[in-house]
């Protein structure tokens, strides 16, 4: 038997019902304004195959329009330095960027963020962390000229100093990034600030609410600066998620989802992912969706689950 006749098998006999193919668990209807759902890399890993460009594929056909590699700039380095790096099944495999993007680009999909600069122990104003932050932001720029399709970039700026008033380290912080908004401007690139909440035990980060996302965006002043909206860490955190989606919906340009509690596929948790996706298409948003969430159950059985998770939300 063939490998991809076994997968077909497999999907069908799991899954319970008369499918031919893996291609049938999610079909969308074509007729209705389509939200944009990027898989992450490594979610289906079994179903897809061990390889980006596999796993690429096998996205495309269950109707997601972008994918999601966090890491990409690691792994444009590594293409930089002709080298190879683990990925996340675990294997080595040669870094290709240019053909992957010419894969997305052939089957109408786009690169997701990726980390750009994610500051979780020091102050974004601290003299080392703003020269790796230019760095890595010089890095952004060259790997979105060479690479189609990849044009935004998450950031975490850091601490907020022992000390210090928010108010006075968002308006220095935000002095400090203008230079890198006019930048991103001419390189059509997008930076995507995500709040996260305090570590126990240490000084509280910079930007912990949506509240000092969009404060630190409007004091930038520019198109560039948006907010990556986390649905499971903010339902954690006990947020009105259909409120912050319509009150700062100028700024959220791109989401992650998980549901929750457990941060697993939708379905798994108390999320009402119908109601908010439904409130996405009224709201006509076009960011992009990200599968930032495990799986309910293990291997193959695991990665159906999550494409029937979606299945009444990708229309």
């Amino acid at each position: 038997m063939q490998r991809r006749e076994f997968l077909s098998t497999s999907v069908a006999a799991v899954a319970g019902t008369c499918l031919t193919s893996p291609t049938d668990i999610v079909k969308a209807d074509a007729s209705t304004t389509r939200l944009r759902f990027a898989a992450r890399a490594g979610m289906f890993k079994h179903l897809g195959g061990q390889s980006i460009s596999e796993q690429i594929a096998f996205a495309a056909s269950q109707g997601f329009t972008a994918f999601e590699n966090r890491d990409l700039l690691v792994r444009a380095w590594a293409d930089i330095e002709r080298s190879k790096i683990d990925i996340a099944s675990g294997t080595l495999e040669s870094i290709d960027l240019a053909n992957w993007s010419r894969e997305l680009s052939a089957r109408g999909m786009v690169w997701g963020a990726a980390s750009v600069a994610e500051e979780y122990g020091r102050s974004l104003l601290e003299k080392e962390a703003r020269f790796d932050f230019a760095w890595n932001v010089a890095h952004a720029m060259q790997t979105s000229r060479r690479v189609s399709g990849f044009n935004r970039g998450v950031v975490v700026p850091g601490r907020l100093p022992v000390g210090t008033s928010r108010p006075q380290h968002l308006h220095d912080i935000a002095e400090m990034l203008k230079p890198f908004g006019e930048l991103a401007e001419k390189h059509r690139f997008t930076f995507l600030f995500e709040p996260r909440g305090p570590l126990a035990g240490s000084t509280p980060m910079l930007v912990e609410t949506i509240e000092h996302a969009v404060e630190l965006c409007e004091r930038i002043g520019s198109p560039t600066f948006n907010v990556l909206y986390d649905v499971y860490e903010q339902s954690m955190n006990g947020r009105d998620l259909s409120g912050d989606l319509q009150r700062y919906q100028s700024h959220i340009g791109y989401l992650h989802i998980g549901d929750a509690p457990g941060n697993k596929e939708p379905g798994t948790g108390t999320v009402a992912f119908v109601e908010l996706l439904a409130q996405l298409r009224e709201q006509q948003f076009n960011g992009i969706i990200g599968l930032d969430h495990g799986h309910s159950r293990a291997g193959v059985e695991g990665e159906i689950a999550v494409l029937e998770g979606y299945r009444r939300l990708m229309v």
